[in-house]
């Protein structure tokens, strides 16, 4: 599963900087399923499928209208909305992110990231900030408590990570919804 979700993520990123020409765009070699729905919740039956292979422009959380350009900006601003909001007790999803996403350190603190790169200097590359930063980015102030997000992931499992938090939230399937491109 991991060689796969890193297999899309690196297509995803290579067609981000090269975009393929139309002329290529053949039915065998592309991404020509059409989604009816333009509109779709990280709730829906088929989230996971309709995020595969289409970009997301906006996030729709509440009243408040965001835009985003890829799925790692879509989970790390329906986090930071979390944080901001005092409705919901963001703390929580720090605790509780073995049950969430089936993994520790999916969102994790400098004090501790740093001793992970120190392990594994390629792990680096797979989580920002809230602030979009690596954390060798000459902007980033590196303190104890500044939280990195993991963004080494498929749509599929972006999706999944945010239907989970909004499932222990309690929140309705139109509370959060993605907008395609």
């Amino acid at each position: 599963t991991a060689i796969k979700d890193h297999q899309t993520n690196m297509i995803a990123w290579f067609l981000e900087t090269f975009p393929l020409p139309d002329a290529y765009k053949t039915s065998n070699n592309w991404n020509t399923r059409s989604i009816e729905k333009v509109n779709f919740s990280p709730l829906d039956d088929e989230a996971g499928e309709i995020a595969e292979g289409n970009k997301p422009s906006k996030l729709l959380i509440k009243s408040d209208v965001i835009a985003v350009r890829t799925w790692q900006d879509v989970f790390i601003e329906f986090l930071k909305w979390i944080k901001k909001s005092a409705d919901y007790d963001y703390d929580s999803i720090l605790v509780n992110q073995e049950k969430l996403f089936g993994k520790e350190h999916i969102i994790i603190k400098w004090k501790n990231f740093k001793s992970l790169i120190d392990e594994h200097t390629d792990s680096g590359k797979r989580y920002k900030t809230f602030e979009n930063n690596a954390w060798d980015s000459k902007s980033t102030v590196l303190e104890d408590d500044l939280e990195f997000i993991h963004i080494n992931a498929s749509a599929k499992s972006f999706m999944t990570r945010i239907a989970n938090i909004m499932n222990q939230f309690g929140m309705s399937g139109d509370y959060v919804e993605i907008v395609l491109k």
